[in-house]
């Protein structure tokens, strides 16, 4: 009977319902990536035998993964995790190295992924810099290259106006699981 309390109620349950399906909505997402991505049956049953071989952990999985889902904002996370949840099953990666991943991607900003896909190492001018670069040096995916650079023997002297960036070893398998 209050209108300041029943607003209140009614704007809960309007954003619970509109939260509650667009976590659906990613968690189809990232469901579709797998089931598309799996390309033999042989494959398909290799996963479940793991999936199923060790309750305890699937579990943790399934929770890790529904909560790491929720997380996300954008449309697109979920998908990416879903290439690195892949590389896990496939045991290129371990667990481990599959929960860095993953909580490398909760950290970009729409279209950081995008910078990841240019011809490295990239160089800029020092007022031009596009600030999608720092936030990959920041989660360790790319790395500023130092003014002056050993190339060989050779010591080579870069301007000290522009920046060069470069993908890490992280960054590289980063590229590599998402081009596979």
């Amino acid at each position: 009977n209050i209108p300041i309390l029943s607003t209140a109620v009614s704007l809960y349950k309007i954003g619970s319902s509109i939260k509650e399906r667009h976590n659906l909505k990613k968690l189809i997402l990232f469901l579709n990536e797998i089931n598309n991505s799996i390309v033999s049956e042989s494959n398909r049953l290799k996963y479940q035998q793991k999936f199923q071989s060790n309750e305890k952990f699937r579990n943790q999985e399934i929770e890790y993964l529904l909560i790491l889902i929720d997380r996300y904002i954008s449309n697109d996370k979920p998908q990416l995790l879903a290439k690195f949840y892949l590389a896990y099953l496939d045991e290129l990666i371990n667990w481990f190295e599959f929960t860095v991943f993953a909580e490398t991607i909760e950290r970009f900003l729409p279209d950081d992924i995008e910078r990841l896909y240019f011809d490295f190492p990239v160089q800029f001018n020092f007022k031009s810099v596009d600030s999608a670069y720092q936030r990959l040096q920041a989660v360790g995916l790319i790395i500023e290259l130092p003014i002056q650079v050993q190339v060989e023997n050779e010591i080579l002297s870069l301007d000290d106006k522009t920046k060069t960036y470069d993908l890490t070893d992280f960054g590289k398998q980063f590229v590599n699981i998402l081009q596979r």
